[in-house]
C-alpha cells in the first residue's frame, strides 16, 4: 500500500488524488517500521483485530448521567465544585473506596454544591396528634434556590428552599412509643425529594406544603442510631461507653434491619459520638470518618430547649478543633418567626433549622455526616425536653402544679430542667 508523500496518508486504491490531503502529488510505500507492523497486525487471527470504530465509545457512554443542575430550577455544579467532587472521590480512593464515591452521581452532586441547607419537620400534625409517637419526616432542602409551590402563587410565602432530600423513619412503632426521643432506635432512610405540593386548606388554616419522598428511586443514605438496648437513656450523665450516643451514616438502602444489626456488619461512611463525660457543661458530639479518623466536633450552648427556643435561636458550631470556631459549618436551631411557626413549636415537637457548610474542602461523605447529626441533635435535645407548660399533681393528691419550662440546663450529658412551679390548691382545700 502506497503513502502520499506529503501528509503520509495511505492511499489503498491507488486513486490520483490523496484522500487524506487531497493533493495531486505522488504516492511511496510506507516506511519499514509501518510496514512491519501492518504485516504483524495481518497475521494476528481474525478474533484478535480490533477494528478502528470499536476504540470510540458508545454514545451512551459519552453521555453524562442526568446531574444536580438538571433538577428544575436548580444550579448545575461550577468548575470549582467539581474540583472539589474530584478531591472527595481521591480521599474515597485513598482510604479504601476504589476511586470510586460513596453516593450516587446525583446525590454526589447535590451534597457538594448546596451550601446553605433548610432542615424541618414535615409531618407537623401527626406529630400534634400522636404527641410525638408518629414517625419522623425531615426534609432537607436548598436555602439559595428557592421553588414555587404549584397553587400558593399568591400566598404570603410563594416559594420554599428547593426540596433536596426526604428522611423517612422506619423505626418500629413500639419503639416510638415505649422510647421517645433520643431513647429510641432509629434507622431513617433518605430519598431524593419530589416536587412540592399544595396542602389543603379549610376554615382559612392552611394544612402546610406536602413533599414526599421519591420512592421511584432506592434509598441514597442510611442513618442509623443505637437505641435503649444497646445505649443508657439519653439525658444522663456520660460517664460510659454505654452512655456514649451514636450515628452512623451508610450509603445507599440498607434494608430492613434493627440498627444494632446494621451497625455490627460495619462499611459506614462515617459515624458522630458524643464523648465520655459529653463536653462538660457543653453538649459535645465528635464526627469520624470512616476509618475512625476525627475530622470535627460540635459543640452548643449550656441552655437551651424549654420557653428559651420561643425566643432565641440555639446556635451549634462545627469545628475541626474544640472551641466553637465554626469553620467546617453551622447548624442553627431557629426560633418561630411567626403565629404559623409559633403554634407548631408550642403544640407539636416539630422543629427547623439551619445548616451552613463554610468549609469548601469538606468531602460529600463528611457533609452528609454533618446532615445526620442535625438529625442526632434533634433526637437528643429537642425530642427529649420537657414540655413548655404541664399540670402535675402531687404525690398526695391535695395539690395541683403548673410547671413552665424556661429551658434545659446541660451537665456532662444530664439535662437538668430549669422550672418555675405554681401550686393550685384542690377544691377541698
Amino acid at each position: 500500500m502506497s503513502h502520499c508523500t506529503q501528509c503520509g496518508s495511505p492511499n489503498p486504491g491507488n486513486t490520483k488524488f490523496c484522500p487524506g490531503c487531497g493533493a495531486q502529488t505522488g504516492f511511496a510505500p510506507p516506511p519499514p517500521q509501518q510496514q512491519q507492523q501492518q504485516q504483524q497486525f495481518m497475521q494476528q487471527p481474525l478474533l484478535q483485530q480490533q477494528p478502528v470504530v470499536m476504540s470510540q465509545q458508545p454514545m451512551a457512554y459519552q453521555q453524562q448521567p442526568p446531574g444536580y443542575g438538571q433538577q428544575g430550577s436548580l444550579p448545575g455544579m461550577s468548575n470549582e465544585q467539581m474540583t472539589m467532587m474530584k478531591s472527595a472521590q481521591q480521599q474515597n480512593f485513598n482510604q479504601g473506596g476504589g476511586g470510586k464515591s460513596s453516593f450516587d452521581v446525583l446525590t454526589e452532586q447535590k451534597l457538594m454544591a448546596v451550601k446553605n441547607y433548610a432542615f424541618f419537620q414535615s409531618n407537623v400534625a401527626m406529630e400534634a396528634i400522636t404527641g410525638g409517637c408518629a414517625p419522623n419526616k425531615y426534609v432537607f432542602g436548598d436555602i439559595d434556590r428557592p421553588q414555587g409551590v404549584p397553587g400558593r402563587e399568591s400566598s404570603k410565602n410563594p416559594t420554599i428552599p428547593h426540596a433536596l432530600f426526604v428522611a423517612e423513619e422506619e423505626s418500629k412503632c413500639c419503639y416510638r412509643f415505649c422510647c421517645p426521643g433520643g431513647a429510641q432506635p432509629f434507622i431513617g432512610k433518605i430519598y431524593h425529594a419530589n416536587a412540592p405540593t399544595a396542602g389543603k386548606e379549610c376554615c382559612g388554616c392552611y394544612s402546610g406544603h406536602m413533599i414526599d419522598a421519591d420512592k421511584s428511586r432506592p434509598a441514597v443514605m442510611t442513618f442509623a442510631k443505637p437505641g435503649l438496648f444497646a445505649k443508657c437513656c439519653p439525658g444522663c450523665c456520660v460517664c460510659m461507653d454505654c452512655c456514649q450516643q451514636e450515628m452512623f451514616v451508610y450509603s445507599g438502602d440498607k434494608g430492613p434491619a434493627e440498627p444494632d444489626q446494621l451497625i455490627s456488619t460495619g462499611g459506614h461512611t462515617g459515624h458522630s459520638k458524643v464523648p465520655c463525660g459529653g463536653g462538660g457543661c457543653t453538649p459535645q458530639i465528635d464526627l469520624f470518618g470512616a476509618n475512625q479518623d476525627q475530622f470535627g466536633v460540635v459543640e452548643g450552648p449550656t441552655c437551651f430547649g424549654g420557653c428559651y427556643d420561643l425566643c432565641c435561636s440555639t446556635p451549634f458550631s462545627v469545628s475541626s478543633q474544640k472551641g466553637k470556631a465554626g469553620d467546617l459549618a453551622f447548624i442553627e436551631k431557629q426560633k418561630p418567626e411567626d403565629c404559623y411557626s409559633m403554634c407548631c413549636a408550642v403544640c407539636s415537637d416539630a422543629d427547623q433549622y439551619k445548616i451552613e457548610m463554610r468549609d469548601e474542602k469538606l468531602t460529600s461523605a463528611q457533609r452528609a455526616q454533618i446532615l445526620a447529626t442535625a438529625v442526632q441533635l434533634d433526637l437528643l435535645f429537642f425530642e427529649n425536653d420537657n414540655h413548655f407548660c404541664e399540670v402535675v399533681a402531687s404525690d398526695d393528691g391535695k395539690a395541683v402544679y403548673i410547671t413552665i419550662t424556661l429551658c434545659m440546663w446541660y451537665m456532662w450529658g444530664w439535662l437538668c430542667p430549669v422550672a418555675i412551679w405554681i401550686p393550685c390548691p384542690s377544691k377541698a382545700e
